[in-house]
């Protein structure tokens, strides 16, 4: 527990040390001494101790009864302004054990010293409520946690006991101080609101040899530390470095181990998602070159469908071409031909008419039956114009003879 003269210097300031605007709110009227009595709400007390509530463990348990003094924290401050024109210089005596370890930190006891109101309102809540303030911390954090912004990284390892968060640094040696925005870090954000300052500061509690100072200005090693009870709420004094000291080593060991078996976890994943990428690529290379194969050889085969289809279109319209020319000489032929049959034809009838008037031997058969029936109607006549009857009998015989010969019949009318 903190010591009890630390809760009789501030009991006394309690009153006046907590800001108006942070005590609890009451009836209108009611005396303020009434309402400081009846605390701070767990909202009130989350917004005050939100400003360093993820701080590493081993540091937040020396500020917060450093809180509970400070017109402490201002002398530290002026200490650390003194000290940087004189190295050598050392600390009062008589200033506070956590304030006095809170030198090793002099961004954390600047903050403090620019803000009184804040620290003497932390302060007062830390007196009168110490076991509120220790569960606010863990409420803050929770929230912080649940969103993502607060975790394990190179510089500090978040341990989830339960209902217990613990912020304790990676290496036990160094301790990073966190920056940042209470209003920000309780919201999820895809960009870092998590920081660091620049500056690591070895941790207060180790048993540097006595005198030892460092270059960050650092003094001497605490040999007894201050320490959170997660489980009672509460933070002890006199807590036994060595134990702290190993606890921090036995975290540190199990998340170098974490870190490596997530490290070889990842590393398995990652060749196991190049693998099937890898071969994804693959048969998409693979399912590309088949495609694009297949593409080309049924473009080959639509080619000479094509190519065969128009040289069955020029074949058939060669043929169609060689049958009209073909229909066109025959047609011409058979013009050429009439002409000459009809000529053969004319000829023959004029050759079957001149020679049935020429001679009886040369008509043909036509013709001699044309001169024959000539013969007879020429002996008929020639009968009918004869008047002597003793001549009948010969020119009877006679138009006989004639009639086969027509000349000779001839010859009978002229006797």
């Amino acid at each position: 527990m903190l010591k009890a003269e630390a809760f009789c210097l501030i009991a006394a300031a309690i009153a006046v040390a907590v800001s108006p605007n942070l005590v609890a709110q009451s009836a209108p009227g009611a005396p303020a001494a009434g309402a400081a009595s009846q605390g701070l709400s767990a909202r009130q007390l989350e917004s005050i101790v939100a400003p360093v509530a993820l701080y590493p463990d081993d540091l937040l348990a020396i500020l917060l009864p450093s809180a509970t003094t400070p017109l402490e924290i201002v002398k530290a401050q002026r200490f650390l302004d003194r000290r940087k024109s004189d190295p050598n210089l050392q600390p009062d005596a008589s200033m506070p054990a956590p304030v006095k370890s809170l030198l090793n930190y002099p961004d954390v006891v600047k903050r403090m010293s620019d803000d009184l109101d804040w620290t003497s309102a932390l302060g007062a809540a830390v007196t009168v409520q110490q076991k509120d303030v220790v569960d606010a911390i863990q409420t803050f954090r929770r929230k912080v946690y649940a969103v993502g912004n607060l975790k394990s990284d190179d510089k500090q390892i978040v341990v989830v006991e339960k209902e217990t968060i613990k912020v304790v640094q990676a290496d036990p040696q160094v301790i990073y101080v966190p920056q940042y925005q209470p209003a920000q870090v309780v919201i999820v954000s895809p960009t870092p609101v998590y920081a660091y300052y620049p500056t690591p500061y070895p941790v207060y509690y180790y048993p540097y040899p006595p005198g030892a100072a460092f270059a960050t200005g650092v003094f001497v090693g605490a040999t007894t530390a201050y320490a959170f009870n997660w489980n009672s709420a509460t933070i002890n004094y006199n807590y036994n470095v060595n134990s702290l000291q190993q606890e921090r080593i036995n975290y540190a060991n199990n998340a170098q181990t974490q870190r490596q078996t997530q490290s070889a976890q990842n590393q398995t994943q990652r060749q196991g998602q190049a693998a099937q990428n890898q071969t994804q690529r693959q048969d998409a290379v693979s399912g590309t070159t088949s495609a694009n194969q297949a593409q080309r050889q049924q473009a080959a085969t639509n080619q000479q469908t094509t190519r065969q289809q128009g040289a069955a279109q020029t074949q058939q319209a060669s043929n169609s071409a060689s049958q009209r020319t073909g229909a066109s000489g025959a047609a011409a032929q058979s013009t050429a031909g009439q002409p000459s049959s009809r000529a053969g034809a004319d000829t023959s009838r004029a050759q079957s008419f001149s020679g049935g008037r020429a001679t009886s031997g040369q008509g043909g058969a036509f013709g001699g039956m044309d001169s024959g029936a000539a013969a007879s109607r020429a002996s008929a006549r020639g009968s009918q114009s004869l008047s002597a009857p003793h001549d009948g009998g010969q020119g009877g015989a006679r138009g006989m003879q004639g009639h086969s010969a027509p000349s000779g019949g001839g010859q009978g009318r002229r006797r």
